[in-house]
């Protein structure tokens, strides 16, 4: 009678569609592992090797896997958006509003959940997320939205880097309108608003304005924008960027902060 082979480690129980996360992933990210095994992304031999790398170099378990050229970091979202029963998406940033973006949910809440919200109606915020086996603030989210949750998938870097664009834009002009506020005053007469200095000259180096002005740029850089386009408006400025001779329409920025901005342009030329 010949021996019997040892049992085969059991996969991870996949969950279904809809069903609410429960567990989460251990720090080493040994869950993600196993779910990637399971779903034939990786080999059993693959994982002690991806580990030993990820601790080496203080990295990600899918920054290591794609660094290792083993899967793309969308094959890895992919997997784990199936395993998890929700659905994946590609985001692209011009299809995002700042304001739903950071208005939805705070910068501290997002980052340290690793997710960010993506679109809103009058029911539902969908929100993406980069490691769907990690604990979900759904009742969190629900509480401070008064809306239900839609979760999907993205890359870890398409999250992480919106997350510094929106939120970091976002407070660079507040910083710079607050600080600003002080300095203008705002006159209505009839259709007509003008801006004059109050008390002190506009300073185009103050960090809030480099700031804001960096953002807009470094986004329109990651963008391969050819141009950027400010349109001043009554209360605020739109700004677009032209992509492969199309014009996209990207941010609202506060009048006042316009005006530094274009000072700030000015200086740099």
């Amino acid at each position: 009678m010949s021996p019997s082979k040892p049992a085969a480690t059991p996969p991870p129980q996949q969950r279904k569609r809809g069903q609410p996360q429960t567990g989460g992933r251990a720090s080493d990210g040994t869950d993600i592992l196993q779910v990637l095994v399971f779903c034939n992304l990786l080999s059993a031999v693959q994982v002690e090797a991806i580990r030993r790398t990820a601790k080496v170099k203080s990295t990600s378990i899918e920054q290591t896997i794609v660094s290792l050229g083993i899967a793309t970091e969308v094959q890895v979202a992919e997997a784990l958006a199936r395993y998890s029963g929700l659905r994946f998406v590609k985001i692209n940033p011009l299809d995002l509003d700042l304001d739903v973006v950071t208005t939805a949910l705070s910068g501290p809440f997002a980052r340290r959940h690793g997710l960010i919200a993506i679109s809103k109606n009058e029911t539902t915020l969908t929100v993406a997320v980069h490691d769907p086996l990690a604990p979900f603030p759904v009742d969190d989210i629900r509480s401070v939205t008064g809306l239900d949750v839609e979760r999907v998938v993205a890359t870890r870097s398409d999250v992480e880097a919106l997350n510094r664009t929106f939120y970091g834009l976002k407070s660079s002009l507040k910083s710079a309108e607050k600080q600003l506020t002080s300095n203008w005053l705002a006159v209505d007469l009839g259709n007509q608003e003008f801006l004059s200095t109050e008390t002190e000259e506009l300073d185009p180096a103050a960090a809030p304005v480099i700031t804001a002005l960096d953002h807009i740029l470094s986004y329109a850089f990651e963008q391969r924008a050819s141009d950027i386009h400010f349109e001043p408006k009554r209360d605020a400025t739109v700004v677009r960027l032209r992509i492969d001779g199309v014009l996209h329409e990207v941010h609202l920025i506060p009048r006042m902060v316009y005006q530094a901005i274009v000072s700030r342009i000015k200086l740099l030329s």
